[in-house]
């Protein structure tokens, strides 16, 4: 009895990973092909490709730095779009409050006194980036909350505010006086992040990315403020009868997703560009999209989604430049995750099913014979 039992316990242990990974897995698999078969039309080897990639993101130590600092601010965009998403709504607005987390972090930075230590004046920085991103993504929250109007609608308009806003601080009220370019003025050096690897543009920016990634963990599945998001995501019914705050909650779910995007802003200012420029953002609000959905909505798997994605940003110009494969082909890579991520649900029922006609059918004439 015991010997017949540990092979079906062993089996639904075996489906169970397999409900769990399975669509992810084939969702993989699936952006595996169709990126190969892209590549072959270019007229290159597709296993060239995806080499040249790999050493384009690990090659060397300034490379792998390079992917380190690519992945920081998908990191903490994905780690904001989790908790969005894990409270049942749905932003694009990413794109804008790293924008504007951007234009306050260099307020704060140029404003503060050269002779703040630096242990002070980064912190200070962070939190001034974090709080404009906050109350940027808090508006279409509001919004949601008090009118139900669409938080989907409402930050897209706020990602065309924010960059025109961006555009008038960098040619009016922090543009440098000594420049020609619209952009400010070089923060100081007690407001820039140092880096951690000698040879690299690696800085202590990843490593906070990282640490936040447990605080998400730790708010969202072991705090009550974490369970109310994720009961309001799962049935606001059900969270409306016993007494959760809907309301509260909507707006705190989009002002923690602005902070992180915000914060993002900030490392982006404070660690790779040392100054606010057009365009610094670089889209990653809307490459976090892709971080958060192909992780699954959760820290761990959006640290391994974001270090994945930034490894083939960072591994693409390689690939251009030794095989001659535009790097534009990233960009429809990405849309393909994002566009199999959302029929994630799709496979793993068609796995799922596969799994059940394997199952053996139980001998019912035996049974009544007996």
């Amino acid at each position: 009895m015991n010997h017949a039992s540990k092979p079906n316990a062993a089996l639904r242990s075996l489906r169970k990973a397999g409900s769990a990974f399975s669509g992810t897995g084939i969702t993989l698999l699936l952006v595996l092909l169709i990126s190969s078969v892209l590549i072959a039309c270019t007229g290159t080897s597709p296993w060239s490709a995806f080499g040249e990639i790999l050493v384009g993101a690990f090659g060397s130590k300034r490379m792998f730095g390079e992917t380190l600092v690519m992945m920081c601010p998908l990191l903490l965009t994905g780690l904001g779009l989790t908790i969005t998403f894990r409270s049942g709504l749905s932003s694009v607005g990413a794109e804008g409050q790293i924008i504007v987390g951007g234009v306050t972090c260099s307020v704060a930075a140029l404003s503060l006194p050269s002779t703040v230590p630096l242990f002070l004046a980064i912190p200070l920085c962070l939190l001034a980036g974090g709080l404009g991103g906050a109350i940027w993504a808090a508006i279409p929250g509001l919004l949601k909350a008090k009118m139900n109007t669409s938080e989907l609608v409402n930050t897209v308009m706020m990602n065309y505010i924010a960059t025109y806003f961006l555009s008038w601080m960098l040619t009016d009220v922090i543009k440098d006086p000594n420049g020609f370019y619209p952009q400010s003025a070089q923060v100081p050096l007690n407001t820039q992040i140092p880096t951690m690897m000698s040879g690299s543009r690696a800085h202590w920016g990843i490593v906070m990315a990282l640490l936040l990634s447990i605080l998400v963990y730790w708010l969202l599945w072991r705090t009550p403020t974490g369970y109310q998001l994720r009961v309001v995501g799962y049935n606001r019914n059900a969270a409306r009868y016993v007494g959760i705050p809907i309301q509260r909650n909507i707006v705190l779910a989009m002002a923690l997703h602005g902070f992180f995007s915000g914060l993002a802003g900030a490392v982006e200012i404070l660690a790779v560009q040392y100054r606010c420029i057009t365009g610094f953002s670089n889209n990653v609000g809307f490459d976090g999209i892709a971080v958060s959905l192909l992780g699954k909505n959760h820290p761990a798997g959006v640290i391994v989604s974001a270090f994945a994605l930034a490894a083939l940003r960072s591994g693409s110009g390689n690939m251009q430049r030794t095989l001659q494969v535009p790097t534009s082909l990233v960009s429809v890579i990405q849309g393909l995750i994002i566009c199999l991520v959302l029929m994630d649900h799709y496979f793993k029922d068609k796995f799922l099913l596969l799994l059940q006609r394997g199952r053996p059918k139980k001998n019912h004439r035996k049974g009544a014979e007996s």
